[in-house]
């Protein structure tokens, strides 16, 4: 009897979808490139300039991942995130902070530069 449990916890916790792995990771970079766009304009805006632009990068970004967590996977999933990512750590916490980091840059100063030039 416990080789049949083993074998069907082993089965269960060893399937992974490729194709929604690939889904999940492109839902994720659609929704952190987004959400870097829309951070940096309100950096802009609130006239954020020097450490304090950086320091909302981080703290709306952390903000983003735990919105992401709260959700899609426990409200969808069923409370883990580790069902929907690889190393759910490394993918909402610490790929959030490097891959939209240029587009905020970019938003930020330009929005910021708009309206101290012409506001």
């Amino acid at each position: 009897m416990s080789t049949s449990s083993s074998k069907s916890a082993g089965a269960s916790s060893g399937l992974i979808s490729a194709a929604a792995v690939a889904h999940n990771a492109r839902s994720l970079d659609f929704m952190r490139s987004l959400f870097s766009v829309v951070a940096g304009t309100a950096a802009g805006v609130l006239g954020l300039t020097g450490f304090a632009g950086f320091g909302f990068y981080i703290a709306a970004s952390l903000a983003m991942s735990a919105v992401i967590v709260a959700t899609k996977c426990v409200a969808h999933g069923g409370g883990s995130p580790s069902k929907f990512f690889k190393s759910p750590v490394s993918e909402l916490v610490g790929d959030g902070l490097t891959s939209g980091i240029f587009a905020y840059v970019l938003f930020w100063t330009m929005v910021n530069g708009i309206i101290r030039i012409y506001g």
